[in-house]
């Protein structure tokens, strides 16, 4: 274990006044504590953990720290991606695919990591210019995540570009692993967030494909999921899938307004970027059925 954990510890704990005889009291002894907090020994994982919940701090809290208050080149990575996608900044997405593709991979080459990484700026590019994700992409992330029975906040950061480019059953079987890992998604705000926007994506794909069953059910069902249907946002936008799936069902003029009266809800409410948010989603799920 890197020395600055040590430090790390006995920083946190003078930051608490605590005494190396009240934090290590029960857990480990004083001067086993005492060594490690100099550098001049390690402790467990096992007894790491108990240290930092009597000083009352996270384990992600603790790594961040540990870190120097940064995230790891992983994260980095990922949410370089998401920003520029957000940005809608094509050049960037470009010039981190170059990267990627020119990297020293330093990982033994048959993990599956290097190339997803690869293939989450493709979709994000391929989102932004309207252009398909190569079918042997498509193919390899799959075999990757239909193969995973529990998925963790890297796989969710890859998986957010990927639903217009996936067939309707194979989103069927995404969201079957979605919300059976939502539990534990749950603990983690990020976690939630992505898998939320995860199944906002699928429902849109599946309207964009004329699954309109499939998409009111899923509808249904993300209400339904008490840690989903929490955030305004997502009851919003669920609702003006309803309004569209009304559109496309011929039900026009009653849909418009539902989709009328949601905006001024929004525009009382000073929510202009929900507002833009929705006009767009309208906009593009309506014009496609016609």
């Amino acid at each position: 274990m890197s020395d600055e954990y040590g430090k790390s510890v006995r920083i946190i704990r003078e930051n608490r006044n605590l005494s190396l005889s009240q934090l290590s009291d029960g857990i480990v002894s004083k001067s086993t504590l005492d060594k490690f907090e100099l550098g001049d020994s390690s402790i467990s994982f096992e007894n790491l953990l108990p240290l930092l919940q009597r000083l009352r701090v996270s384990l992600s809290e603790f790594l961040y720290r540990v870190n120097g208050h940064s995230t790891s080149p992983v994260t980095q990575t990922l949410q370089k991606t998401s920003r520029a996608y957000s940005r809608k900044d094509v050049l960037s997405l470009k010039r981190q695919l170059s990267e990627l593709v020119n990297e020293k991979i330093l990982e033994p080459k048959n993990l599956p990591f290097h190339r997803l990484d690869i293939i989450a700026v493709k979709a994000a590019l391929g989102m932004l210019q309207n252009v398909p994700l190569p079918k042997e992409d498509v193919d390899f992330a799959m075999s990757y995540f239909l193969t995973q029975n529990e998925w963790f906040h890297y796989d969710l950061a890859i998986l957010q570009f990927l639903p217009p480019f996936l067939a309707s059953d194979i989103l069927t079987q995404l969201v079957d692993t979605l919300f059976k890992n939502i539990p534990t998604f749950f603990h983690s705000m990020s976690n939630i967030t992505l898998a939320t926007n995860i199944l906002i994506a699928v429902i849109g794909q599946l309207i964009m494909a004329n699954a309109i069953n499939d998409a009111e059910h899923l509808i249904l069902r993300t209400r339904r999921e008490p840690a989903i249907a929490a955030y305004l946002t997502t009851t919003l936008t669920l609702t003006e899938y309803e309004a569209i799936i009304q559109y496309r069902r011929g039900n026009q003029a009653k849909a418009a307004e539902s989709h009328e009266t949601l905006i001024a809800f929004l525009k009382i409410l000073d929510m202009h970027d929900a507002m833009s948010s929705l006009d767009s989603l309208w906009d593009q799920l309506t014009t496609a059925a016609e």
